[in-house]
């Protein structure tokens, strides 16, 4: 097994990378701190976790978690479930020539990975990520002579969520000869309503009211 800590330190200067051509604006010092622990790879079940607690944006504050897990029920196949969510109150984006917002944002990320062997030649995955990010406006600023002014009344609130997934069969003719068969379905939803819905009834109408719907067959030989 294994355990990793780290302690950043970024002192204060200009922004000049958020708002990329659009104005910049002095930072604070900022303190970021990351935790992790790695269970033994050994056996047919294995994890990994990490806790991250970060001053971020303009006076904003973040915790992050992650969790990986890999479970080998046989040595040709493997299940992989990774999961990481973060939350805070310092997500800075540029919203305009000169102008910046801070939202109070919740953002999470799945994905689930199952792969393995049908027989010796006959390859079989499945994927499925799926992401949504919650960004409540905490507060607009104008970047004037490289310092922040508040401005009232403004909301640049939004949610963006997005699901990717996929099947995939190859057949294995030879080296670097094969047939494949790919399945995708997606979707992506952006939309200024936060949190009014649940996330899972969400995904399940993305799911339906998918924009993404592909059947490949590929043949790729070696003469």
């Amino acid at each position: 097994s294994s355990f990793d800590a780290s302690f950043d330190y970024q002192t204060a200067g200009w922004d000049d990378l958020i708002g990329a051509g659009l104005g910049q604006y002095e930072n604070r010092d900022l303190l970021k701190s990351w935790f992790f622990y790695g269970s033994p790879y050994t056996g047919s079940f294995s994890w990994a976790a990490s806790f991250r607690l970060d001053q971020e944006g303009i006076d904003g504050l973040a915790q992050q978690y992650a969790l990986d897990m890999t479970w080998m029920p046989h040595e040709n196949w493997s299940l992989k479930f990774n999961n990481f969510y973060r939350q805070g109150d310092g997500m800075v984006i540029a919203s305009g020539p000169g102008k910046i917002t801070e939202y109070d944002r919740r953002l999470f990320h799945n994905y689930i990975n199952l792969s393995g062997l049908l027989s010796d030649k006959l390859e079989l995955s499945m994927i499925f990520q799926w992401a949504i990010l919650d960004a409540d406006t905490k507060a607009v600023y104008d970047i004037r002579g490289h310092h922040l002014s508040p401005v009232s009344a403004v909301d640049n609130s939004f949610t963006d969520q997005r699901f990717t997934s996929q099947i995939k069969l190859r057949y294995r003719l030879g080296a670097y000869s094969d047939i494949y068969v790919v399945y995708n379905r997606g979707a992506g939803q952006f939309d200024q309503d936060v949190g009014s819905k649940e996330w899972l009834s969400e995904l399940n109408s993305m799911w339906q009211q998918r924009d993404q719907d592909q059947l490949t067959f590929k043949v790729r030989y070696l003469f």
